[in-house]
């Protein structure tokens, strides 16, 4: 019979052998699973890899190179995030690079203005508001500009999820005050 000490044992060196492991569990309560990755192989945070990678494709890219990049600096600050996504993106133009930038910084928005090559495009959806059922559909069409959502999306998004109302309550409080 295993002990727990015997049984972490032989995960840990069950996971040395892979180059990130996906963990995940389930809540008796909710039932839906808990996921988060840890890249034991070299001891680092997602957002340290994501850094690491950002620089590898920073200092590789060319003229020929179709680069995806989705919620770059999502994982630290909002100025931080801001200031890593302008930054990559201004090396990305700078070299030439295809690049699809997918973000939720409205601020990067501005690029198209600076440089002609951007161009801001979105996907449509429509949110809609009946007493406090809140409802967004995806059309799942591409527009030209930057979107156009509210800046309360985030709260129409948990609103149309379910959350619970005194839990909103206190969402909108701590957003009035950050405003």
């Amino acid at each position: 019979m295993m002990t727990a000490d015997d049984q972490g044992t032989s995960i840990t060196r069950h996971f040395r052998c892979l180059k990130y492991v996906r963990i995940a569990s389930t809540s008796n309560l909710l039932n839906t699973p808990f996921v988060f990755v840890v890249f034991v192989e070299s001891n680092i945070s997602s957002f340290m890899l994501e850094m690491k990678e950002t620089a590898f494709i920073c200092r590789n890219a060319t003229s020929r190179s179709l680069i995806l990049l989705d919620e770059l600096g999502r994982a630290t600050s909002n100025e931080d995030g801001v200031a890593i996504a302008w930054a990559v993106a201004e090396c990305l133009l700078a070299k030439g690079a295809m690049t699809y930038f997918v973000s939720h910084y409205p601020q990067l928005c501005q690029m198209s203005r600076i440089y002609p090559s951007v161009q801001n495009q979105h996907l449509q959806a429509s949110i809609s508001t009946n007493n406090e059922e809140t409802e967004i559909l995806y059309s799942h069409k591409i527009a030209s500009g930057p979107c156009q959502a509210d800046s309360n999306y985030g709260i129409d998004m948990a609103i149309s999820c379910g959350w619970p109302s005194d839990v909103l309550k206190e969402v909108r409080s701590y957003n009035i005050s950050c405003e």
